[in-house]
């Protein structure tokens, strides 16, 4: 069976409750980790991630083998367990 040849890629943008500055420096690194290994463990590599304060970026390859309507490919509540 023939496979697709695209590639379709994300940048997803998500802020913390109110824009209040909750990403503190000292959690930043840590959570782009723990992003890019989810992300990875979903088979959409991460490109790029980053952010301030109160909001972060993830540009990522979405998997050929996720649905379009699952979404961006990550929970929204990962987002907001920084606090």
């Amino acid at each position: 069976m023939p496979q697709p040849l695209s590639k379709l890629y994300v940048h997803l943008i998500c802020s913390t409750p109110r824009w209040e500055p909750l990403l503190r420096p000292s959690v930043r690194g840590s959570r782009h980790a723990y992003w890019a290994t989810g992300l990875k463990n979903q088979d959409c590599p991460a490109l790029k991630i980053g952010g301030t304060s109160d909001h972060a970026h993830r540009l990522f390859r979405r998997s050929k083998n996720l649905a379009l309507a699952d979404g961006g490919g990550e929970s929204e509540d990962q987002f907001l367990e920084v606090a």
